[in-house]
């Protein structure tokens, strides 16, 4: 199984979830950052949905930082609910 340098998105400040979000949204976007996380991964079905996974695990916490902030703890426990759902479906290998 490859290494992978999956940044742990848990230990982001909102402003870093929103720029990794903006920069990896787009998979097979035109900046070519996706390789930088998934070399050694031939299958680009799999690649894309990783990408898709990461950017919507990194909106969901930077949404769910947001609504703690403001006090709206409810709201916010959907999107850490979301949370939990976008990291269960990430392969084990790009987990931190």
């Amino acid at each position: 199984m490859a290494e992978h340098n999956v940044p742990n998105l848990d230990a982001m400040p909102r402003s870093e979830l929103l720029e990794f979000w903006s920069h990896y949204r787009y998979p097979n976007g035109y900046n070519g950052k996706r390789a930088e996380f998934l070399t050694g991964l031939s299958d680009a079905v799999a690649a894309v949905r990783v990408m898709d996974t990461l950017a919507a695990y990194a909106m969901a916490r930077a949404c769910m930082m947001r609504l703690q902030a403001e006090g709206k703890i409810p709201e916010a426990q959907v999107y850490e609910n979301h949370c939990d759902i976008y990291y269960s479906e990430l392969p084990e290998q790009f987990r931190w």
